[in-house]
């Protein structure tokens, strides 16, 4: 609530609104909260049943976690290469030369060739730390790197360059060590996938965001089929980021209400929350592709 004043201050008089002050203790009074009370109660309400509703509690810090691993590994990835390196020389030569211009008194506006083309390969040096930071992370940033993608009039074009990777070149997980046991868990154990498929290609025909696609053959028929697994805990993962996105844009909207007027962002996200969501649900996707036949 930013701090406390005296009861008898013109700041605490002044403060005064349809909006209720706080308790009062020794002549002391919190001043009136900047925001709705009400809507205030509601999203800690709903923060509380997004952390209930979870099937992992614990899950938001688990992918701090990951985040904070995630990040390391490109970091020594980047310190290994030199890249690190690199931008930090960027980040100096940056600053010298903001330095120099003030001194100056010259505008942004007169930066010569040479320093926009650095400024420029700065900015792919970092795009591609961060596309490998979203790689690493999979699920929601994925699918952010893909909107970064797609969204040219948003972001400069080295960044959509090093971003259109993340339309259809996704890494591939490893079947032995995750896909496998996706497909083992979902039709019965080992044993049964070894009785309905008498060979699984390894070797991916497909990654994205969300699942892989591999090709195998039926036992009983021959007959070539492929098969799409949802990642190892790629639902709960994009459930946790999601429902932080919300959270975040629902929290943003209580302390500035103009945003949710002029632009709607937390209903945006539900919505896009709710659309990603569905592509988990690879049985009803198999239902819509019969429905279509």
């Amino acid at each position: 609530a930013g701090g406390i004043a005296n009861a008898n201050s013109s700041s605490s008089s002044s403060s005064s609104s349809s909006k209720s002050n706080g308790p009062q203790f020794g002549g002391l009074v919190w001043p009136s909260f900047p925001w709705d009370l009400d809507a205030a109660g509601r999203l800690a309400q709903e923060a509380f049943t997004t952390v209930v509703e979870a099937r992992d509690p614990l899950s938001g810090a688990k992918r701090v976690a990951q985040a904070v691993e995630c990040g390391a590994q490109v970091l020594s990835e980047a310190i290994t290469s030199g890249e690190s390196q690199l931008l930090f020389d960027d980040a100096a030569t940056a600053l010298r030369q903001a330095v120099q211009e003030q001194q100056q008194g010259l505008p942004s506006s007169s930066a010569s060739a040479s320093s926009l083309a650095a400024s420029d390969e700065s900015v792919k040096r970092a795009a591609k730390l961060l596309r490998k930071f979203f790689e690493k992370m999979g699920g929601t940033y994925i699918k952010l790197g893909q909107f970064i993608a797609s969204s040219p009039t948003l972001f400069p074009k080295a960044i959509i360059d090093e971003f259109q990777g993340c339309l259809d070149d996704v890494p591939p997980l490893s079947y032995r060590e995750d896909i496998a046991k996706v497909i083992y868990e979902e039709l019965g154990g080992e044993s049964r996938v070894r009785t309905l498929f008498s060979k699984i290609e390894e070797e991916p025909l497909a990654s994205a965001s969300i699942a892989q696609v591999h090709r195998a053959t039926l036992r009983s028929t021959g007959e070539e089929v492929v098969l799409k697994v949802c990642k190892p805990d790629v639902s709960e993962a994009l459930r946790t980021d999601l429902d932080a996105v919300y959270l975040a844009c629902r929290t943003l909207e209580l302390l500035d209400p103009s945003v949710e007027q002029r632009l709607g962002l937390s209903g945006i996200i539900e919505d896009a929350r709710k659309a990603i969501l569905q592509e988990t649900d690879l049985e009803q996707e198999a239902r819509n592709v019969e429905t279509f036949r």
